[in-house]
This record gives structure tokens, C-alpha cells and sequence, in this order.
């Protein structure tokens, strides 16, 4: 709110929509355990159903997630 001279277009915000919840931020913490009961899509990556081609299974680990 305010007079729109004074304030500027937000860069963060959380919007309800109706049919969801949009979060624009240039970064998110969340300090609590994250339940969830549907799919995470990570830049169109499904992680849960996510495979690699050409590994075999046994018992190493693979490398960690490249930034």
C-alpha cells in the first residue's frame, strides 16, 4: 500500500492467486521440515522419478549436485 509516488514496483512478494501461490524472491529459507504430497519440479527437473543413463547399480554413492 501507499502512494504510488513514493513506492516502487516490489522485486519480492508472495502473490494467492486463486489457483495457487506464487513466491518471487531472490532467495528462500525455510527452517522446518518440508512435508510434501505432490510432484517437485527443480527447473522442469522432476527430482523423484529423475534417472541417469549408462550407471550401474551397486554400492557406491554418486557425486554431489553441481551448482
Amino acid at each position: 500500500g501507499g502512494i504510488e509516488l513514493l513506492n516502487s514496483e516490489p522485486t519480492e512478494y508472495i502473490e494467492f492467486t486463486g489457483s495457487g501461490i506464487n513466491i518471487v524472491a531472490s532467495a528462500l529459507n525455510i527452517q522446518a521440515p518440508v512435508r510434501m504430497t505432490s510432484t517437485l519440479n527443480v527447473s522442469g527437473v522432476d527430482v523423484v522419478s529423475h534417472t541417469h543413463s549408462g550407471v550401474q547399480s551397486g554400492g557406491s554413492n554418486t557425486g554431489g549436485v553441481i551448482a
